[in-house]
């Protein structure tokens, strides 16, 4: 993302981009197992015209009983290579979920260096609630060599999140619903602990977007969200979620705000809600946080 430029694109900009080879369109639609529905079967019958579908259960490291961690660099490059993307492509990502897992799929290119990534402001609903057209044509992708280079301060792993928990180095925000994040609720993965990560702080993801039109909300709306909780963009922030999904929509928000270098703990609470000795919060969170 070049200094200064929106990390979204507006569906009358998207449509001007259509038939230029240089941009791919990508659609990562995400959803959680209670949606009970099929992103894949979805795009097969409605897409943003030419648009290639992006898997992040598939593009993802194998050998985990994480969800959809990071892959290697080589393997990120190979993946995307087949979907026509090179290192001068100009990639847009969007879904018809609320962000899932179009943010995602922007923090994952720019983790491995492709900066020309934007996300489509409202996903499918905003673009067909603009009369723009769909499509059920599958597009066969020419691959084109991609180099990844992989850029590691925008993932914290399990130790990082363990030191920032103890020193309050960061403000760790956690975008998952309220219930879940104060251990009232359950868990959507069986095995998991209830609570948070000692420290951090609730924003639940859908705070960040506006309920009808499901774009982000304005800048000058998600600077009152931050303020509410006594985050000052700029000051050192990671996002957390359930898996590594929601806590991109933090990241994305704080790009449109000029702060584009969010990390983000990729297990998120997949791992540190596991069994084991490290510390599990519950009860009302502390609403100034770590600084």
């Amino acid at each position: 993302m070049a200094p200064g430029l929106s990390p979204l694109i507006e569906p009358e900009e998207l449509f001007e981009h259509l038939n230029q080879k240089s941009c791919v369109v990508l659609d990562a639609t995400f959803v959680l197992p209670a949606q009970n529905r099929n992103p894949l079967d979805e795009f097969k019958k409605a897409h943003i015209p030419g648009a290639l579908f992006f898997d992040i259960d598939v593009i993802a490291a194998p050998g985990t009983d994480l969800p959809h961690m990071l892959p290697s660099a080589e393997d990120f490059a190979t993946a995307v290579s087949h979907l026509g993307v090179g290192n001068d492509t100009e990639i847009v990502v969007y879904d018809s979920n609320q962000f899932m897992a179009s943010a995602r799929v922007w923090w994952m290119f720019r983790t491995f260096g492709h900066e020309k990534v934007r996300v489509l402001n409202g996903g499918l609903h905003h673009w067909s609630a603009r009369g723009y057209p769909l499509s059920s044509e599958l597009t066969v992708p020419v691959a084109l060599p991609f180099s990844a280079q992989f850029n590691g301060e925008r993932v914290k792993n399990f130790s990082a999140m363990q030191q920032i928990s103890a020193d309050g180095s960061a403000t760790i925000l956690d975008a998952r619903p309220l219930g879940r994040f104060l251990g009232q609720d359950p868990e959507p993965r069986p095995g998991l602990r209830s609570g948070h990560i000692p420290g951090s702080q609730s924003l639940f993801f859908q705070l960040l977007l506006d309920p009808e039109t499901r774009c982000l909300r304005t800048p000058s709306a998600l600077c009152r969200v931050f303020e509410e909780l006594k985050v000052t963009p700029g000051e050192p922030v990671v996002a957390t979620c359930g898996s590594g999904v929601t806590a991109a929509i933090i990241a994305l928000s704080l790009a449109e705000l000029g702060y584009p270098n969010t990390p983000i703990y990729d297990g998120s609470w997949a791992e540190w809600g596991l069994p084991g000795n490290h510390t599990v919060a519950t009860g009302t969170p502390d609403l100034a946080g770590p600084k």
